[in-house]
């Protein structure tokens, strides 16, 4: 199965001459850097060479030269985030003093309330939703801006054993809907007509099955379906008593696997901050970006303020599976931290 995943996504990311920058940074249009011989980006209104007016920004556009005047300034986008957080009855055992669900709330608030988190948009679903049912229904705080605080809130109340959303369901089944709780989040209306690039967070403790690719209801079926789409899902699996074989497919299937030894995010019962924190960069400080292997070394990356990025680590890099650019160290922080507006990006044909 997990062949089957990596087949499907070789053949989804074939090598063009063609660099695009995905959607999601400038508005609902694409940034292109089009190879027009070698020729770098085009300009929102402009014509290509071909006399067609693309919707991107421009650099300069002559047949068969190749002048750069000036780096396009790319915003930073709003991203938008769903968390689908496991709650069933397993999240209310208690080890060492506290329940897995205070842990939980307590790195999700973490994370919510951590420098730059404001500037994305955040949904939250919970699953199950109900004491038995294994269907599951919209997220019960829906991806939009300014729910950071809303969705603290809500799960700092939630840890009464009183309040409807504490993991405490009476009566047998103890239900883990995993895949009901992943094909929802996969639904259109999850991020309809929102801007910037689409993530899942799914935060689980149990062992559900995952189901096939062929099937779309399932939770890979879906989660491979929502990476075809643009929508990437980071997989963190919490505690010591996860289906780990099952979590490695899923973390996969995602798109944005971990870094190290396994695809999901590892996150042991003291852990689950740190792997938040790592969830967040990602989705911070980096961005889907197609380019041909030829133009990377002469791509040029600077921070709206002037710093320039070098290519390496700490600076950017790209991956040329994943299609992502990515920052870390100091351009990293400054992205987090809201400090600066936009990247900039010039292709150095000389």
């Amino acid at each position: 199965m997990i062949d089957e995943v990596e087949r499907r996504r070789a053949g989804r990311y074939t090598r063009s001459i063609v660099a695009t920058l995905l959607r999601g940074w400038i508005g609902a249009g694409v940034l292109a850097l089009v190879g027009c011989g070698r020729t770098p980006v085009y300009g929102s209104g402009d014509r290509g060479c071909d006399g067609v007016e693309v919707d991107v920004p421009s650099l300069s556009c002559e047949p068969g030269s190749c002048q750069t005047r000036r780096a396009v300034s790319v915003p930073i986008p709003d991203n938008n985030v769903l968390i689908v957080q496991d709650r069933s009855c397993s999240m209310a055992r208690r080890i060492g003093g506290s329940s897995k669900w205070a842990r939980a709330v307590e790195a999700m608030s973490a994370m919510l309330s951590s420098e730059g988190a404001d500037q994305l948009r955040w949904g939250l679903s919970l699953f199950p939703d109900g004491d038995t049912v294994p269907a599951q229904d919209p997220p019960l705080v829906a991806v939009a801006d300014d729910r950071a605080d809303v969705i603290v809130d809500l799960l700092g109340r939630a840890l009464d054993p009183s309040d409807p959303n504490h993991p405490q369901q009476p009566g047998e089944p103890c239900v883990t809907n995993l895949g009901s709780a992943v094909h929802r989040a996969s639904q259109a209306d999850t991020f309809e007509s929102l801007d910037g690039d689409d993530y899942v967070v799914l935060i689980t403790d149990g062992l559900a099955e995952i189901g096939s690719i062929e099937d779309p209801t399932s939770a890979l079926g879906a989660i491979v379906r929502m990476e075809r789409a643009g929508t990437l899902t980071f997989v963190v699996g919490f505690g010591d008593e996860v289906a780990s074989d099952n979590l490695e497919e899923l973390g996969q299937a995602g798109g944005v696997p971990a870094p190290g030894r396994a695809s999901y995010y590892e996150a042991g019962l003291d852990d689950l901050n740190a792997a938040l924190r790592l969830v967040l960069r990602q989705v911070q400080c980096s961005y889907r970006l197609q380019v041909d292997d030829a133009d990377l070394p002469s791509l040029v990356v600077r921070l709206s303020d002037g710093t320039p990025v070098p290519n390496g680590t700490p600076g950017w890099t790209y991956d040329p599976d994943a299609e992502r650019i990515a920052f870390s160290g100091q351009a990293c922080d400054l992205l987090q931290a809201g400090a600066v507006a936009a990247v900039e990006l010039e292709l150095d044909c000389g």
